[in-house]
């Protein structure tokens, strides 16, 4: 029971309120009735990205070099070679007697996984490692009889799978398609960084492949074999 002639005190305001109702009084003194409150900020939509595979040199070139791949794996396996090893018989084919170094950077390839691949073909009898008689610290790698004999076979196979894939597409088109794929390798070196360097090494590559292309097909149609 309250103490008499007391009235009831009114329970307290949080301070939150009070000061709440502190300002907006002093608002509406200030003529607060006609302040507007900010618009909300508006948030930007991100458009979305679109890039077909259709349209992606990248991805066509990639679907491209898969298929080859697959059929070139499917057809040299009968005779006893890996893909991973017909990379470096390409290369030995056209020169033989390289260092393990000089090998990984045709190939292009890093020295570690060159080694572990020559290591293969060396038990498969394609290769023999030996030591240069110039440098003792080099190695150099050199084809077997069994991998000689070989390269006629093997290059024929690589020869009807490109033959295969340039089934339908005319002389110009195919010409003006290495044109352009080979472009597209120089744009992306320079990006990369290599500079003359590796402009250098790429014109030399091109140059390899060139002679190589013109050994490796009939004379009567000049074009790239797989």
């Amino acid at each position: 029971m309250g103490t008499p002639g007391l009235s009831t005190p009114m329970p307290a305001q949080p301070l939150v309120e009070l000061l709440d109702l502190t300002f907006a009084s002093r608002v509406r003194g200030l003529g607060g009735a006609n302040v507007k409150s900010a618009p909300p900020a508006k948030t930007k939509t991100a458009r979305a990205v679109e890039f077909p595979p259709r349209l992606s040199s990248g991805y066509l070139v990639r679907d491209a070099h898969r298929a080859f791949q697959r059929l070139l794996e499917r057809r040299i396996a009968p005779y006893g070679v890996t893909r991973g090893q017909w990379y470096f018989l390409r290369v030995l084919w056209r020169t033989n007697g390289l260092s393990q170094r000089e090998l990984s950077a045709r190939v292009g390839m890093m020295e570690p996984t060159t080694v572990i691949a020559l290591r293969s073909m060396e038990k498969a009898g394609l290769i023999n490692r030996v030591r240069s008689d110039d440098d003792r610290r080099k190695v150099r790698v050199l084809l077997t009889a069994k991998a000689k004999r070989l390269r006629n076979e093997l290059l024929a196979v690589a020869r009807g799978i490109t033959d295969e894939a340039e089934h339908g597409i005319g002389t110009r088109d195919l010409a003006t398609f290495r044109r352009v794929i080979a472009r597209m390798t120089e744009n992306l070196d320079r990006v990369e960084g290599g500079g003359a360097a590796c402009a250098a090494k790429r014109a030399a590559a091109a140059k390899t492949a060139q002679a190589a292309n013109a050994l490796d097909k009939p004379r009567a149609r000049p074009t790239a074999s797989a």
